[in-house]
């Protein structure tokens, strides 16, 4: 079997050459050939699922007459499925040619069956699955400097400090990835340790099922032998008081035996409703941090890492954009990097401010809206009000005619904006184009007709209640207000 690694080598060149400035670069450098099979084509490498979208929707053509050049002695592949998968084989990255596969088996038959990588030798490798990416090290920000610094301890001497380590913080801010480079860095460094990272959820729904077939001996092994646990959202587990005490006793356990127990929550553990107090008190034992939101200065440090590892030259007009602007979670930054780094694969198109404000416009929060401007908004809307109740045009309103229509409105309007808001005279008269004086006035002769004028001032009062919103105007289009 020809098992030469250049031949798929040489296929990506060629097929990138082809593909120029597609944004392919993103993608195929760390493209896999895993299996080619009589029915199949199985491909890896795939960090993101937008690159498979990529790929499948737009090159799948040119992969296929790529495949037919390179691999002529495989048959032919137009109608031949390619099937791609996320993330790399584990171990060391190899180039499988030919997985013997009956010509009757069917795609649901094999998609659970671990991927067997083959080798020139008679022994072939033992079934090896197909794994994610490595979790990069977090970017490291005032934001969680403390947790990381933490991690780093655990990374040194697991076990003997921090020990249980909880770090608590809301969703997006990092915690599971920390989780997972924890697992990352101690299955390299302590290859023979047993270690295992498990969601609180699953650790639940085993607990359940463990209980109901009663083999609680085998989960209390699993765990009670572990040398790290790390579980992921303790909150999960606040209504199940069965499943907290068994935690609580294997946290025990693992702490007396010397082992590390790490966990995340969205609140700290005496703060966590629901949670048994012997767990949280020993929890509390331990190690507590917080992540908080990262800072302006913490966001730039994320985006520019979280940039770097998928190779996105962001503007620099762009890049002070994205972290000023999108506010809150770290998942929020790899979100808006991904819609962005999506455009660049799929429209081939170079990132541009206008074009981020337009893909980020959901992400990006609203302009605090100053006192000063709420008070105009509320005084033109009275204005506009007015001007619609008596069938005025609003620029009459500032105009210099003095027709007794308009100063009668005018008058009502100087009135309801010194009741409804906090501006002055003299504010409102910029606002009407008028002078102080004039709106002292008008103030004074509107303030003397009430007093005396019973109709105008009933009539008056229904119009402010209309307009704070106590009374339904259903047919005040075909209504005018008369108070002449």
């Amino acid at each position: 079997m020809d098992s030469d690694p250049h031949r798929w080598n040489n296929l990506k060149r060629d097929l990138k050459h082809r593909l120029g400035t597609s944004g392919a670069s993103h993608w195929m450098d760390e493209l896999q050939l895993l299996s080619i099979s009589p029915k199949r084509v199985v491909i890896g490498g795939l960090e993101h699922e937008i690159y498979r979208y990529d790929l499948r929707m737009n090159h799948e053509a040119e992969l296929r007459s790529a495949l037919a050049r390179f691999y002529p002695d495989k048959g032919g592949f137009r109608d031949r499925l390619i099937e791609y998968r996320m993330g790399c084989a584990a171990g060391p990255k190899q180039i499988v040619e030919q997985i013997a596969l009956p010509l009757n088996t069917s795609a649901e038959s094999t998609a659970s069956t671990p991927l067997q990588l083959a080798s020139d030798s008679a022994n072939s490798t033992p079934p090896q699955r197909f794994q994610p990416p490595v979790v990069m090290a977090p970017a490291v920000g005032e934001f969680n400097q403390l947790a990381c610094r933490a991690a780093d301890a655990i990374l040194d001497d697991p076990g003997q400090r921090f020990n249980p380590c909880t770090i608590f913080g809301k969703s997006g801010l990092g915690k599971t990835r920390l989780l997972h480079y924890l697992r990352d860095v101690l299955s390299k460094s302590h290859p023979d340790a047993a270690l295992q990272l498990v969601s609180a959820e699953a650790f639940l729904n085993e607990f359940v099922q463990s209980l109901r077939k009663q083999r609680m001996a085998e989960f209390r092994k699993r765990y009670r032998t572990l040398d790290v646990l790390l579980v992921d959202g303790l909150q999960i587990l606040k209504d199940a008081k069965q499943a907290q005490t068994e935690l609580l006793h294997t946290v025990d356990t693992l702490r007396t035996l010397g082992k590390q127990v790490v966990l995340t929550a969205l609140v700290p553990p005496s703060k966590l409703d629901g949670l048994l107090e012997l767990l949280a008190s020993r929890l509390e034992q331990g190690m507590v941090l917080e992540i908080s939101e990262p800072s302006p200065a913490d966001r730039r440090v994320i985006l520019d890492q979280l940039a770097r590892q998928r190779s996105l030259n962001l503007p620099p007009e762009v890049f002070a954009f994205v972290a000023e602007t999108v506010h809150g979670s770290v998942g929020k930054l790899e979100g808006a990097l991904l819609r962005l780094e999506a455009h660049v694969s799929l429209m081939a198109q170079p990132i541009t401010l206008d074009l981020t404000k337009r893909l980020l416009h959901d992400l990006i929060p609203e302009r605090p809206v100053s006192r000063e401007e709420k008070r105009f908004k509320a005084a033109q809307g009275i204005l506009k009000f007015l001007a619609w109740k008596f069938e005025v045009g609003l620029d009459e309103l500032t105009s210099t005619r003095r027709d007794q229509k308009l100063v009668r409105v005018r008058q009502i309007a100087v009135l309801f904006l010194k009741e409804m808001t906090s501006l002055s005279l003299t504010e409102i008269g910029e606002l009407l184009h008028r002078n102080h004086s004039t709106m002292h006035s008008s103030l004074v002769r509107i303030e003397k007709q009430l007093k005396t004028d019973s109709f105008f001032r009933s009539k008056l009062n229904a119009i402010r209640e209309e307009l704070l919103g106590k009374v339904e105007a259903q047919d005040a289009p075909a209504r005018q207000a008369r108070l002449f």
